[in-house]
């Protein structure tokens, strides 16, 4: 068997928010490949349903597969920058010599905190955290210690961090329900589940990102939505505002090779950023 070889070519996408990270980065060219890896990488960071502005804007330089001269598929990004409501994100892609692959900022943070902003993609927030919310279902003023994401029925929902179940039920007014546990004072819960994942059982560890749950409506509940709450020693803390650690620099002995990599990977990114203002100029 002949062995074709593969090429990776270079490319650049640009696109300003409207309505959706997803609807604007179609529109500018992104397959849903790259627009989920674009919000994989800043998912620590921002909120696609509730820090997202009217004007965002983003770049991404990616890498596409190409065999005989035929596009096969998109590769990694290698170096991103989002615009998120006068905050400048830039992300830039990593391999050390065993090909673990990581993103960082310049600096050389991780991109990567120790807990996800939301536990669920492509929803809404329908209530937020509020301590003098009217109830809309009692119709009393009811602390609302957590923030409801609303979506359709059978939505997946993810765990906010590395964490072991302590709890999986019908919780009262909170219907099917799962708590987790993250490392020794900070608890998650996530309420209205239509049903459990079966791997997220009491006593289980679940990793970052795994399906724990589905979207339903069970417990005190007007509709599809999960309710999402953070404590830290049992105090309810608005998961919108929480402060979380990121994950581990970049090693030292990398940090050279890094800086070299991201400050060529930089200038390539404002040289193209530079190029888009001209061409706006222009029109």
């Amino acid at each position: 068997m002949i062995k074709r070889p593969i090429e990776i070519k270079k490319k650049f996408g640009h696109g300003i928010i409207k309505s959706s990270l997803y609807e604007s980065a179609a529109k500018s060219g992104l397959t849903d490949k790259l627009i989920m890896n674009l919000a994989d990488i800043y998912a620590w960071d921002i909120d696609f349903v509730y820090d997202i502005r009217i004007d965002d804007t983003f770049y991404v330089l990616y890498e596409e597969i190409w065999q005989d001269g035929k596009y096969i598929t998109d590769g990694e990004i290698i170096i991103s920058e989002f615009n998120n409501n006068g905050r400048k994100l830039k992300a830039i892609r990593f391999k050390d010599k065993n090909e673990n692959l990581e993103y960082f900022n310049p600096e050389g943070q991780s991109m990567q905190k120790a807990f996800l902003k939301a536990p669920v993609d492509s929803a809404r927030i329908s209530s937020g955290f509020n301590p003098n919310r009217k109830h809309p279902v009692l119709n009393t003023i009811r602390a609302h210690r957590g923030v409801d994401y609303a979506a359709p029925r059978g939505t997946r929902i993810k765990a906010v961090s590395d964490g072991t179940v302590i709890f999986r039920g019908n919780k009262g007014n909170y219907g099917k329900t799962i708590i987790l546990k993250h490392g020794r004072n900070i608890t998650t819960l996530y309420a209205h589940m239509s049903n459990y994942a079966k791997a997220a059982k009491p006593g289980r560890s679940v990793n970052q990102g795994q399906t724990i749950g589905y979207i339903g409506s069970t417990g005190l509940a007007t509709g599809p939505h999960v309710h999402y709450e953070y404590r830290v020693n049992e105090v309810h803390k608005n998961p919108s505002k929480v402060k979380t650690p990121r994950a581990q620099p970049i090693k030292d002995e990398f940090r050279n090779q890094f800086h070299g990599i991201s400050q060529s990977l930089l200038d390539e990114l404002n040289n193209y950023k530079n190029t888009q203002n001209i061409a706006l100029l222009r029109n």
